[in-house]
């Protein structure tokens, strides 16, 4: 009796380790996943940023064709371009900071 309890421990403990295991494959897998959906999504989000930054700029030489001598300028354009650029980096630097700070606790755990 003791020795069928004894083998029933051991199966028992190794379907565990077993568990653990996959569990860990299929928690790696899940953080590398939404890693990756992380970084799609930023990328996307750098394209769209860009493509709107390239319509406005097309919209207003359109302008500029039509109308000379009115409406913002390019020169005005051009500043406001920028500092809008420099904004949506500090966001992405953030992110990417927030990123690494994560995986950083990750790792540790």
């Amino acid at each position: 009796e003791k020795q069928r309890m004894t083998d029933k421990l051991e199966d028992t403990s190794l379907r565990l380790k077993d568990e653990v295991d996959l569990y860990r494959k299929i928690m790696d897998k899940l953080w590398q996943n939404r890693h990756e959906f992380q970084k799609e999504k930023e990328a996307m989000q750098e394209l769209i940023d860009d493509l709107r930054r390239e319509l406005e700029h097309l919209q207003l030489f359109k302008l500029e064709m039509e109308h000379p001598g009115k409406g913002k300028g390019l020169s005005e354009y051009n500043a406001k371009n920028r500092e809008t650029e420099m904004e949506h980096e500090v966001k992405r630097l953030k992110q990417v900071y927030k990123q690494k700070t994560l995986s950083l606790v990750f790792l540790l755990f």
